[in-house]
C-alpha cells in the first residue's frame, strides 16, 4: 500500500482516459468509410468503429456492451440498436427460409440484451426450446418464449450461490445494474423467469454430475436408486471400496479400521418461515438428494408423534432456553442431519425437517435412512451431543418403527462430540467421550458444526423460498460441500496421518515414561482394571476419574431431603440414638439456610402476603423446636438463649451453632459439636463451589447458544430472563460458599488455607468450553477453585496414597490417548487405500457408461468425466507410496 500510495494520481489519471479515445468520431481504421462512433466494452483491446464494422466483428459475440460517442462522452448503446440480429440454427449465419424476428430479452454475464431472434425455419418440427437450448440459450417457457439466459449465466449464477452464497435475488439485481447503473428500474425484470430456470439448471446438473443421466444405477447395484449425492469416497461402503470378505475376516481389535464414524446434529438457522406461499410447490429431486422422501416421512411422524424431547443431562439445559425462542413463525424450524464424523460429508437421504426442537422420533429417521445402505458393516460409531439422552430406549422405539433395523441399531455405538462433552455433567464426561471410547481413533464429532457455519450463509434467502425449493437448495449446497471435501480428501488424510505419526512418537515416549515410574506389579494391576465405566450405588466410577480415599467423606453430607418440601428433615427420633449429634447439627444448619431463603423472600413480597406469612410461621416453629432441643441438650446454654417471642420475624432469631460464637468465646460444652460442624461446613463449601462451577457451565452453554441463534425482540427478551435466572444461580452458590466458609473461619479454619480461599464477585466466570477457544485462552487462568487440589492437611501415608491414585489416573489416561492415536494412524492408512478404491471405481463406472451412451455428446460427457477421476485416483496413489508407504 505504501508503494501505490504516491502513485494513485497516476493510477486515477489512466482509469480516467479510457473514458475517452482519441480516434472516436474520425474515419473508421477498419474500413476506413463509416465514422468510428463505437467501442466494445468486453473486447480486449477494443478501439473505435462504423457500425458496420463492431456489428460484423461481434456475430459470434453478440452478448458484448457497446459505448457510442456522442461528441463529448461515450453513452450506453446497444448491438440490437444498430441492426444486430441473433440468428439459431445455422452457427449464426441466417436462415434461407426467411422468418419474422422476435425480439427477446437475454440474460448474461454482464446484463440484460434486447436483441431480435430469428428462429430456424428449414426444420418445421424443431421447436423454439431446442432451438435456443442449441444456441446455449434456456428459456423459461417452453412454447414462445419472450426471455432466455445464457449457459454462462446460468453457471455463474449456479457458482455464485454455491460458494458465496448469493440469493437468486441479489444476482437479478446485480445484473439489473450491470445493464443500466444509473437507472437500473429502466431494466428489464426478469427475476420470476430466472428463479424458474435456475432451478431447473441445478437438477439438471446434479443429474448430469451424479451418472443418473447416463443410467449409473445400472453400473452400481449396491447404492440407494436414484440417488444425486456425492459419497464420500473414504468411509467404507461395502461392494464399492471394501470387499465384505475382508471385513468379515476382520477382528474386534481391527474393528475402527472398518467402522462407519457418523454424526448428527440438529441446526435452527435453516429453517422456513411461515408466509404465502404456493402450497403445490413440491422439489424436483424429490427424496433422491439429502432429505428424505416427503410423503413416507409425514406417514411416519403421525404414527410416531412430534414431541420435542427434554434434556435428561443438567449440563444440557440450553434445550429450554430453545423451546421458548426458536419456533415462533416457523413451518420448520431447521433441520437434523447426519454425516460422516470424519469427513464432514452429508449422508445420502440423511436429512430431515424439523418442526419443535430435535424430538428423537426425527432422529430416528434421519439416522434410519442414512444406515439404509450400512446393514453389512458390523460396526457403526454415532456421534451427537445429546447421545448421553438419545441412547436411551433407541431400540425400542426402532423396536416399535423399523423393526428390520434393529439388528443394526443393536451394532451401534455412540458417544459425544469432543467439545460438546464439556458441557456435559461429569459422569458423562468419562461415559460418553471419544478419549475413552476404545476403536474411536481421534474422531472429534464436532466437524458437523463447522459445515452448519457455512450453510446458514445461505439460510437469509432459503428461508423465505417455498418448500420445495428451499428442499432443493439445501440440497445442492450439501452436495457442493461434499464435492469439495471429495476434492481434497487426499491432501487432507495425508495432512491428518503426518501430523498422527508426529503424535504417536510423543504420546509412545511420555507414556514409557510414565510407566517406568511405577513398580511392576502396580502397572500390572493397574493393567488389570476393567476400564469399563459402572454404577455404584447411583454413582458412575471410571479408571479416568479419580476417587481419593476420604474424600467423599469430606464432602458429605448434601441435598439429604426427604422429598416432601420440608428442609427439616429429623424427626425426634433422630435424637434417641448416640450418634444423633451430627444429625442435631444438620437440622440447625438446615435452618439457618432457610432463615436465609425467607430473608430474600421477603425483599420480593408484601408482609401479609401468603407465601412469605406460611414460610415464617412454619420456620418459626421449627426454630422454637430446634431451640428447646438445645436447651434440652446442654441446660447451660439457657442463660445465652434468647426468647424467640421476643423477635418480630422467625429469620431474625438466633439459631446458637457453635459457629454462632469464635473459639475465644463459645461455650466449652459445645466443642463436640463445634468439631461435627466444621466438618458438615467444609463440606458445603466443596459443594458450593461445585454448584457455582456447574451453573457458570450451564451459563456459558446457553449464552453461547442465546448470540448463535436467538434473533428478534421478543425472543432476546424471554431468552435474557431464563439466562438471568442462571445468573442468579451463579451468585447463590456463591452467597452459600461465602457464608459457610465464614462460619467455618469462626469455627478455626485458617484464612491463610488455600484450599478454601475467599471467593470475589470478579471471580464469577470460568472458561466456556462449549465454544472454540479464543486467542489467548492458554495464557488465562481461570478462579481458583476450578483446581482446587487434595486437602492440605493429609499425613504421609494418606499423601501417598493420593499420589498413586493422581498417577493412576494419569497413567490410564496416557493410555488411553496413546491407544486412540495409534487407532487414528491405523484408520488413516485404511482410508487412503478406500479413497484410491472409490476413484479407481468411478473412473471404471463412468468407462463403463460411455459404451452405454445413445449421443455422441453423452459419451464425450463420460469421458471426459472418467479422466476427472483418473486423476483422482493418481494423486491417491502417489500419497499412498510416499506419505504412507504402503501397498496398495
Amino acid at each position: 500500500m505504501r508503494n501505490f500510495e504516491p502513485l494513485l494520481p497516476a493510477v486515477e489519471e489512466i482509469i480516467f482516459s479510457h473514458e475517452y479515445c482519441e480516434v472516436a468520431g474520425r474515419l473508421c481504421g477498419h474500413c476506413h468509410i463509416g465514422e468510428a462512433l463505437y467501442r466494445c466494452l468486453d473486447c480486449f483491446h477494443a478501439e473505435a468503429m462504423c457500425q458496420t464494422c463492431i456489428t460484423a466483428r461481434h456475430t459470434q459475440i453478440p452478448f458484448h456492451r457497446i459505448d457510442r460517442w456522442t461528441g463529448t462522452f461515450f453513452k450506453r448503446d446497444s448491438l440490437s440498436s444498430l441492426g444486430m440480429t441473433l440468428h439459431l440454427g445455422h452457427h449464426g449465419a441466417p436462415c434461407p427460409h426467411k422468418s419474422k424476428a422476435r425480439t427477446m430479452t437475454i440474460g448474461h454475464i454482464n446484463g440484460f440484451h434486447s436483441i431480435p431472434v430469428i428462429f430456424c425455419s428449414c426444420f418445421p418440427l424443431l421447436d423454439d426450446l431446442s432451438q435456443l437450448l442449441g444456441a446455449k440459450l434456456f428459456p423459461p417457457t417452453v412454447s414462445h418464449p419472450a426471455s432466455a439466459f445464457t449457459f454462462t449465466l446460468l453457471d455463474q449464477m449456479h457458482a455464485f450461490s454455491l460458494s458465496a452464497k448469493i440469493s437468486t435475488y441479489d444476482h437479478h439485481d446485480i445484473l439489473q445494474r450491470l445493464t443500466n447503473g444509473a437507472f437500473p428500474q429502466e431494466a428489464p425484470d426478469r427475476y420470476h423467469e430466472v428463479y424458474r430456470v435456475l432451478r431447473l439448471w441445478r437438477l439438471l446438473a446434479s443429474k448430469r454430475r451424479s451418472g443418473q443421466t447416463h443410467g449409473i444405477d445400472q453400473v452400481i447395484r449396491s447404492r440407494r436408486p436414484g440417488s444425486l449425492s456425492v459419497r464420500c469416497p473414504a468411509c467404507p461402503e461395502v461392494g464399492f471400496n471394501v470387499d465384505k470378505a475382508t471385513i468379515d475376516a476382520a477382528s474386534e481389535e481391527e474393528s475402527h479400521k472398518y467402522m462407519l464414524y457418523l454424526s448428527i446434529d440438529g441446526n435452527y438457522a435453516l429453517k422456513l418461515l411461515r408466509k404465502r406461499s404456493d402450497a403445490k410447490d413440491r422439489p424436483l429431486n424429490e427424496g433422491n438428494g439429502y432429505f428424505v422422501p416427503d410423503e413416507p416421512y409425514k406417514l411416519y411422524l403421525q404414527h410416531a408423534g412430534t414431541s420435542s424431547d427434554q434434556s435428561t443431562c443438567a449440563h444440557l439445559r440450553a434445550v429450554r432456553q430453545q423451546n421458548v425462542s426458536k419456533f415462533k413463525n416457523t413451518v420448520y424450524s431447521g433441520v437434523v442431519s447426519v454425516q460422516c464424523a470424519r469427513h464432514c460429508m452429508y449422508t445420502s437421504q440423511g436429512t430431515v425437517n424439523l418442526e419443535k426442537g430435535e424430538a428423537f422420533c426425527r432422529l430416528d429417521y434421519a439416522l434410519v435412512y442414512a444406515l439404509c445402505e450400512a446393514f453389512n458393516l458390523p460396526w457403526i460409531k454415532l456421534s451427537s451431543d445429546i447421545w448421553c439422552q438419545y441412547y436411551v430406549n433407541l431400540v425400542e422405539r426402532i423396536r416399535q418403527c423399523f423393526p428390520q433395523m434393529v439388528p443394526l441399531f443393536e451394532r451401534l455405538q455412540g458417544a459425544v462430540p469432543k467439545m460438546h462433552i464439556k458441557g456435559h455433567k461429569q459422569d458423562c464426561q468419562f461415559r460418553h467421550a471419544f478419549n475413552y471410547h476404545p476403536h474411536s481413533g481421534e474422531t472429534c464429532g464436532e466437524g458437523i458444526e463447522t459445515t452448519w457455519a457455512e450453510q446458514n450463509q445461505a439460510a437469509a434467502s432459503t428461508k423465505y423460498q417455498n418448500a420445495g425449493h428451499r428442499q432443493e437448495s439445501l440440497d445442492d449446497f450439501f452436495g457442493f460441500g461434499n464435492w469439495r471435501k471429495s476434492q481434497g480428501i487426499v491432501d487432507y488424510v495425508t495432512r491428518r496421518y503426518t501430523t498422527c505419526k508426529a503424535d504417536l512418537d510423543k504420546r509412545e515416549k511420555s507414556f514409557e515414561t510414565l510407566t517406568k515410574k511405577q513398580d511392576p506389579k502396580t502397572i500390572a494391576a493397574w493393567e488389570a482394571m476393567d476400564t469399563t465405566p459402572k454404577q455404584v450405588n447411583g454413582v458412575w466410577t471410571s479408571v479416568y476419574i479419580a476417587s481419593y480415599p476420604g474424600e467423599k467423606e469430606a464432602r458429605e453430607p448434601r441435598h439429604h431431603h426427604d422429598g416432601d418440601g420440608d428442609d427439616c428433615d429429623f424427626d425426634d427420633s433422630d435424637f434417641d440414638a448416640a450418634t444423633s449429634d451430627t444429625k442435631f447439627v444438620y437440622r440447625g444448619i438446615e435452618l439457618e439456610d432457610e432463615q436465609q431463603r425467607i430473608q430474600k423472600l421477603a425483599k420480593s413480597h408484601e408482609p401479609t402476603d401468603t407465601t412469605l406469612v406460611s414460610a415464617r410461621a412454619k420456620h418459626f416453629w421449627a426454630v422454637v423446636k430446634w431451640l428447646a432441643d438445645l436447651e434440652k441438650r446442654f441446660p447451660s446454654l439457657q442463660d445465652y438463649v434468647a426468647d424467640a417471642d421476643s423477635f418480630s420475624f422467625s429469620e431474625e432469631i438466633p439459631l446458637y451453632l457453635p459457629s454462632h460464637w469464635d473459639d475465644q468465646t463459645r461455650p466449652a460444652e459445645l466443642k463436640p459439636l463445634a468439631e461435627i460442624e466444621f466438618a458438615l461446613r467444609k463440606g458445603q463449601c466443596y459443594d458450593s463451589l461445585e454448584d457455582l462451577r456447574v451453573a457458570i457451565q450451564v451459563h456459558n452453554v446457553n449464552i453461547q447458544d442465546k448470540r448463535a441463534d436467538t434473533r428478534g425482540q421478543r425472543a432476546n427478551t424471554r431468552a435474557q430472563n431464563y439466562l438471568d435466572t442462571l445468573t442468579a444461580d451463579k451468585t447463590a452458590a456463591a452467597d452459600r460458599y461465602r457464608r459457610y466458609r465464614a462460619a467455618l473461619l469462626r469455627l478455626g479454619f485458617s484464612e491463610t488455607d488455600s484450599s478454601l480461599q475467599p471467593l470475589l464477585s470478579s471471580q464469577l466466570w470460568g472458561k466456556n468450553m462449549g465454544a472454540p477457544a479464543e486467542l489467548g485462552d492458554t495464557r488465562t487462568h481461570e478462579p481458583w477453585y476450578w483446581i482446587i487440589g487434595r486437602p492440605p492437611d493429609l499425613n504421609d501415608e494418606q499423601r501417598a496414597i493420593w499420589t498413586l491414585e493422581d498417577d493412576r489416573v494419569r497413567w490410564f489416561r496416557a493410555r488411553a490417548a496413546l491407544d486412540r492415536c495409534r487407532e487414528e494412524k491405523e484408520i488413516l492408512e485404511a482410508e487412503i487405500i478406500r479413497i484410491h478404491r472409490s476413484f479407481q471405481k468411478m473412473s471404471a463406472v463412468w468407462l463403463e457408461l460411455s459404451k452405454m451412451c445413445t449421443t455422441p455428446g453423452m459419451r464425450s460427457y463420460a469421458y471426459k468425466q472418467a479422466d476427472m477421476y483418473e486423476r483422482f485416483r493418481d494423486e491417491a496413489l502417489e500419497a499412498i507410496r510416499t506419505t504412507f508407504k504402503i501397498e496398495e
